[in-house]
């Protein structure tokens, strides 16, 4: 999930995300949620999650993030994972390994960002999850930062 001014996601029902869009089609999947009852931040006017699932070729997943602020604030999203991961170019992250793995285009529109890797501490058996972080450089008021998904031949 999103980090903005700062802040991660709330927990709890009240924090759930609304569903505004599904579409189901023989080309793609589209979901669209509002992720804004996640966060207490009195700035955030908008934010939006699209998920967008495309069957041609090998398939690929775009999951994209808009937000939009009354005030400039922090952002960043992110993709979780319990496997490895490496950025392989300014804007692509490979994740897995030789049994599977996925190569992350990022595009942010220009603006330039920062990865940021850490461990999510969490009472469980085996490894930590890795929550890659994709942070914007500079604080913003709107913004759209597409992930694209695809699996490695």
């Amino acid at each position: 999930m999103p980090r903005i001014a700062g802040q991660l996601q709330q927990t709890g029902r009240k924090a759930a995300a609304g569903v505004l869009r599904t579409e189901w089609a023989d080309a793609a999947d589209t979901l669209v949620l509002d992720l804004r009852s996640a966060y207490a931040v009195k700035t955030l006017e908008k934010l939006q999650r699209t998920f967008r699932f495309l069957r041609e070729g090998r398939g690929q997943l775009e999951v994209v993030d808009e937000v939009q602020l009354a005030r400039s604030e922090t952002f960043e999203t992110a993709l979780v994972t319990f496997g490895k991961w490496k950025q392989t170019a300014a804007s692509k992250l490979t994740i897995g390994d030789r049994q599977g793995s996925v190569e992350v285009e990022i595009d942010t529109g220009g603006a330039a960002f920062t990865i940021r890797a850490e461990e999510i501490q969490e009472d469980r058996d085996g490894p930590p999850p890795t929550r890659i972080g994709i942070a914007l450089e500079q604080p913003v008021k709107t913004a759209t930062v597409r992930l694209t998904i695809r699996p490695v031949p």
